[in-house]
């Protein structure tokens, strides 16, 4: 099963990776400091007009936590001033063909990871009026128009054993 793993677990990518994993996704959440500590401990808690979930998906603090494989997908959601060490870390790490998502607002992150990943994808993100917003230690909220939209994403396929 494709693995998707979300580099910054914030505004953007929290509810990136609560939602895939919340659908039936293979979801990491890379997260640092206590950022990363309150998921482990809590799970990571998403508010949106139709109530509050708590999502307890796979957390690390750091991508070389993990064993990346042929079939993962890296999303990359931190804020602009990370991306520029990100390629760098993830050579390391994983494959050249991985496919590497930037999910920023459109401000050109691409070109930084084209230089190491050919396999690169942009992502407009519009999370609604008003924005979402950071509440408390991992508690998001999404706007009103946020509630009903949903990932077109394929459902996961399940593997007969």
């Amino acid at each position: 099963m494709t693995r998707f793993i979300v580099c910054g677990a914030g505004a953007i990518g929290g509810p990136l990776a609560a939602g895939l994993s919340e659908a039936g996704h293979n979801a990491v959440a890379v997260a640092r400091g206590s950022h990363y500590e309150a998921i482990a401990a809590h799970g990571l808690r998403v508010e949106a007009p139709e109530g509050p979930t708590v999502s307890r998906l796979t957390v690390v603090d750091h991508p070389s936590r993990l064993e990346f494989r042929d079939d993962d997908i890296v999303m990359l959601a931190m804020k602009s001033h990370d991306i520029a060490a990100a390629p760098g870390t993830l050579a390391g790490l994983a494959r050249p063909s991985t496919p590497i998502v930037c999910v920023q607002n459109g401000v050109e992150n691409e070109r930084a990871v084209l230089r190491l990943f050919p396999n690169i994808y942009g992502v407009l993100v519009y999370a609604g009026d008003p924005p979402v917003a950071r509440r408390g230690r991992g508690a998001l909220i999404a706007g009103p128009r946020c509630s009903g939209r949903r990932l077109a994403l394929p459902r996961p396929r399940r593997h007969r054993a």
